[in-house]
């Protein structure tokens, strides 16, 4: 009944080595023989693996668990004396394993953590390892509840500024436009920096705003360049029609 619990719960390549054996005494001596040799590959694996590890993109959470697998397992691999041992200095020996395994902790850390990680190294006494995770572990939760309550106000107020800002209008130009020129004033002074002619300002230029009803062309090439004025002139009006709407999308 024994050899049939042992073999039921290994692998079958290892069930059939073991499936003639007359006692589960002998299964074991052979098994331990066969599988008991620590591979010392595996060991330096494990070691170098715990030398390289930080945290880097993993929660506090992850990182630890992380460590203490490989702890663990290289606890369980290598010969520890410390579990063996029954005389006065165990405790102090489970002590300094327990100090190097929080130093190790300690320095994966990444630098966000360089503020908590100064406050465990000045305690006294020096902090434990379950009470140095549970420090850091309190300060992760309270860096994300600081986070989200800064992202709130800033996006309220983002939205508030969005409501203020006032209509856009669909016309140009806003103000009506006054085709009467100040004849007093004296012309060869003023420059148009649409048109680059002189005589006048932008602000009254015919070829930006259009020319008036009662405007008389002297020849037909001004009235070829009022139709093309006002082809412009519609061209840009369209133009800041559909910047208005792609600008209240984008808003929304």
């Amino acid at each position: 009944m024994v050899i049939s619990w042992l073999t039921s719960s290994w692998t079958p390549d290892i069930a059939e080595s073991v499936q003639y054996s007359y006692t589960a005494e002998s299964i074991r001596t052979q098994l331990c023989t066969r599988y008991g040799s620590v591979s010392g590959t595996k060991i330096y694996e494990l070691k170098k693996e715990l030398a390289s590890t930080n945290q880097g993109s993993l929660d506090i959470a992850s990182y630890f668990n992380k460590l203490k697998k490989l702890w663990d397992e290289l606890r369980f691999l290598c010969t520890n004396h410390i579990n063996i041992c029954t005389c006065a200095a165990k405790t102090v020996l489970q002590k300094e394993e327990e100090e190097n395994k929080v130093y190790q902790f300690l320095i994966g850390l990444n630098e966000t953590y360089i503020g908590v990680r100064r406050n465990l190294l000045i305690m006294q006494p020096f902090p434990s390892l379950d009470s140095a995770y549970n420090i850091l572990l309190q300060d992760e939760r309270r860096r994300q509840v600081t986070f989200t309550t800064q992202l709130s106000p800033n996006s309220a107020s983002f939205h508030a500024s969005l409501n203020k800002r006032p209509p856009i209008s669909h016309s140009y130009p806003s103000k009506p436009y006054n085709p009467r020129v100040n004849f007093e004033q004296d012309k060869s002074s003023l420059f148009c920096k649409y048109c680059k002619r002189t005589g006048h300002l932008m602000e009254k230029c015919y070829r930006l705003h259009g020319y008036p009803p009662d405007f008389k062309f002297t020849n037909s090439k001004g009235k070829k360049v009022a139709a093309s004025a006002e082809v412009q002139t519609s061209i840009l009006a369209l133009f800041n029609l559909l910047f208005s709407q792609l600008l209240l999308v984008l808003v929304t």
